[in-house]
């Protein structure tokens, strides 16, 4: 009898000493998926109306200040010019980084398609984001200039073009 007790004692400790050493817990996961970042073109980049001797360009800033280089004049008549404006919606109190062409990316051509002149390019593209960053529901529209080349000799015409500017969670 001493035996069968002897044993049981050393069964019920190793049996013990199972449940001691092993414990198991749940955990939870979560995820929260945000509105998607969106971004609208509100205005077109206008630089008015110019006329042209020689090579120069024609700055128009994000403030809508516009100014003239070389041999391009800004006209009396100086017909629309402003900056191209911008509106982003996304998720509320989420910063936001703009991103600007690169100045080898946009060109404007005269729309009646006249052969052999030359295209405009733009250039020094600039936001009114400071650092180009802003904050959905505090700075989510904003505007952007940049400069028009201009060749010397430039036909007579409307010119077109599109531009990209991309935003983008922080």
């Amino acid at each position: 009898m001493k035996k069968i007790t002897f044993f049981a004692a050393i069964a019920m400790i190793a049996f013990t000493t199972n449940a001691v050493a092993q414990a198991t817990a749940t955990g939870t996961s979560t995820a929260t998926v945000v509105a998607p970042i969106g971004i609208t073109s509100t205005a077109t980049l206008a630089f008015g109306n110019l006329a042209v001797v020689e090579a120069g360009t024609v700055l128009l800033t994000s403030a809508n200040v516009r100014s003239q280089t070389g041999g391009v004049t800004l006209t009396a008549n100086e017909g629309t010019f402003n900056p191209a404006g911008f509106s982003v919606t996304g998720e509320a109190t989420y910063a936001y980084t703009l991103t600007l062409p690169l100045d080898t990316d946009v060109a404007l051509s005269d729309l009646l398609g006249i052969e052999g002149g030359p295209d405009m390019t733009v250039t020094a593209f600039e936001s009114s984001l400071t650092d180009n960053k802003g904050v959905i529901g505090t700075n989510d529209t904003f505007t952007v200039g940049a400069t028009l080349n201009v060749a010397a000799g430039q036909d007579a015409g409307s010119y077109e073009g599109d531009f990209d500017v991309t935003v983008e969670y922080d």
